[in-house]
């Protein structure tokens, strides 16, 4: 109740309103259930099947409020935490708790505000409607946000569902304006908008998903045209017109639509959809046709994500094409082909981060000094930017990778202050992680010439001595990768496996700080010795085996009596084997196969080999061995 002096708002029965507290704040998602069952099972009668309700009595403008009241309370159930506004908590002082209102409610507020939608519209198609007490376009937009935000795996399609409905209802009664459900709201933008959102956000993120988001945007433009009213008339300055963030409803189609959308493709790595998207934009803001819709900074980042994500060969090129018309402020070529009268935003370092990872991936001969190029451009890159450079290196396979890896390397650590630390203060770049490392081993490793793998071990024995960065299971796997695809014979052989031990031992002492060997270290180590081509291969193969199981069976334990992980084979492993065997010329070859052959049988029956199907060396099928049939 307001207290004495204070000014009451007068508030007509029949409209739908939002309150800075919200009705029902106080209640927890159970007593808000109950609250709304008993307010169904009063308004209506038997119910009808798949949820429906049949109503035998008309409904009084204050049901009509009642339920309006009721669906805010279960709109604002769909807010995390994070969303709730400042001051919006519960009456006793303390906000709602996350377990409560971000997931059960978030999973009933959909459904049963659907339930309290339903019953006024049917109220109204049954005949027996007040004609003060009409659905409006706030009741039809909370629930259509309910559903979009539900987090469940349906939310979006039943929020188009509503919206579906809500299009259907209109242009259905509303042909006649004597009828007296032509009352019936029209679906304004921020319906579409509500439900483009749904399907914008959702996680994880398939083709399907994109495509209805993008459907919605399209449609949420014809909205604008047929329900939204008179368009703004653009003005000449700079500056985007305001969007509905700022104050009041969804009007027409912004920027920020356009950018979920495109976020949604870049997710797939879909960057031709996410760049077209981008260019409808430029056409709108070009023309004037939305002036709302004018790419911003995260558009352009959007769809440079989109490219960085992609295994399209050109992507290095079309997201290079992007950031040059950034950096070149609207005008794209040397001779000047694309000049733009809005000006796009200067790149910041997600766009030349995202570029880089599409240079990266690319396998364009050009990527590596391309986005070595880009980094220069920047005056404080970030770690990320130059993990983008030195994995470009790591890709491209050029002789000369692993030394202009390392020289990035370098360069970052005397421009960090020593790289000590990922944030150095006095530096002007960021010091390198484990990444870094990483990928300057893996450029090392698939360098070409016969010094590759002794190179990629000499990298990471730099790790060791340095001990800035401790290396994990990648580093070690990527030298013994190298090893075994060199085709050094049984010496290459010979020095996997010595890396091998080097895991174990380490591993078993905790001061030493090592990973420990994993599955794919073995697989690895065992298809050197499979593939060199020496006499002593298959028996190689078979002792790298046994030490495998032996840790896994024998129970081994570090100084501090931790035990070792328990690493144990795959199908992977056992084919390994047994290539090893039959490409023997030992006499008992044959046979030692078949007991191999035998044993995988066995413990297949007992379910106690994993049919991983992975890759002997984590990359693949490990060095060509064939499946077991």
């Amino acid at each position: 109740a307001a207290s004495k002096g204070e000014a009451k708002t007068k508030v007509p029965r029949h409209r739908f309103r939002s309150k800075a507290h919200g009705a029902y704040a106080d209640h927890s998602v159970a007593d808000l259930k109950a609250a709304t069952d008993a307010f169904l099972a009063e308004n209506r009668g038997k119910s009808g099947g798949a949820g429906r309700t049949t109503t035998t009595k008309m409904m009084t403008s204050s049901q009509l409020h009642e339920a309006g009241r009721l669906l805010h309370a279960w709109a604002k159930r769909v807010r995390g935490p994070a969303e709730t506004e400042e001051g919006e908590e519960a009456r006793d002082g303390t906000a709602p708790s996350a377990e409560d209102d971000t997931d059960e409610g978030r999973r009933m507020a959909g459904p049963l505000s659907e339930s309290l939608l339903r019953l006024i519209v049917d109220d109204q198609l049954n005949g027996l409607g007040n004609p003060e007490a009409r659905p409006t376009a706030d009741m039809y937009d909370a629930v259509i946000n309910a559903h979009a935000k539900s987090g469940t795996r349906h939310g979006p399609r039943r929020a188009t569902a509503v919206l579906d409905r809500m299009e259907e209802l209109y242009q259905f009664y509303c042909e006649d304006v004597d009828d007296p459900m032509c009352g019936h709201p029209a679906p304004e933008p921020r319906c579409y908008a509500s439900a483009m959102d749904g399907w914008a956000r959702k996680r994880p993120v398939d083709r399907r998903t994109a495509e209805e988001a993008e459907k919605l945007l399209d449609r949420l433009g014809r909205a604008v045209v047929l329900f939204g009213g008179p368009l703004e008339e653009c003005s000449s300055g700079v500056d985007a017109a305001p969007s509905s963030s700022e104050g009041g409803p969804t009007r027409q189609r912004e920027t920020k639509h356009f950018n979920a959308v495109m976020n949604a493709w870049a997710e797939l790595g879909r960057g031709d959809r996410a760049e077209g998207l981008l260019w409808r934009m430029v056409v709108l803001s070009e023309s004037g046709a939305e002036c709302a819709v004018r790419p911003d900074l995260r558009s352009y980042n959007a769809a440079l994500k989109a490219w960085g994500r992609s295994d399209a060969r050109e992507a290095g090129r079309s997201a290079d094409r992007i950031l040059r018309l950034m950096e070149n402020g609207g005008t794209r070529g040397k001779n000047g082909t694309i000049a733009l009268s809005v000006r796009p935003p200067r790149p910041d370092a997600i766009s030349y981060t995202c570029c880089n990872d599409a240079w990266a991936k690319s396998g364009d001969k050009d990527a590596a000094p391309r986005a070595e190029e880009l980094l220069g451009h920047m005056s404080r890159p970030d770690v990320w930017a130059c993990n983008a450079v030195a994995n470009a290196w790591a890709a491209s396979g050029r002789s000369d990778a692993g030394e202009r890896a390392e020289a990035l390397l370098e360069k970052m650590i005397a421009k960090s202050g020593g790289g000590n630390a990922r944030k150095t203060k006095n530096g002007s770049w960021p010091a390198p992680d484990l990444v870094t490392y990483n990928s300057v081993i893996k450029a090392h490793a698939n360098a070409k010439g016969n010094d590759g793998p002794a190179r990629a071990e000499a990298a990471l024995d730099r790790m060791l001595n340095e001990g800035v960065v401790i290396p994990d299971a990648i580093s070690f796997n990527t030298v013994l990768s190298a090893y075994a695809k060199s085709g050094g014979g049984a010496d290459a052989a010979r020095r996997a496996e010595a890396l091998l031990e080097k895991m174990e031992r380490g591993s078993s002492h905790p001061d030493a700080g090592l990973p420990p060997p994993d599955r794919v270290s073995y697989n690895i180590v065992m298809a050197a010795w499979a593939n060199c081509g020496d006499a002593q291969a298959a028996p190689g193969a078979e002792a790298v085996f046994r030490r495998m199981t032996e840790r896994r069976e024998g129970g081994e334990a570090g100084r501090d009596s931790t035990p070792v992980a328990v690493v144990e084979p795959d199908v992977a492993t056992y084919n390994t084997l047994l290539t090893a065997w039959s490409r023997s010329t030992q006499r008992d070859a044959p046979k030692r196969a078949e007991r191999i052959l035998d044993r995988m049988i066995r413990l297949h029956r007992t379910s106690t080999v994993r049919a991983m199907g992975g890759g002997g060396d984590g990359q693949g099928q490990g060095q060509g061995q064939p499946q077991s049939r």
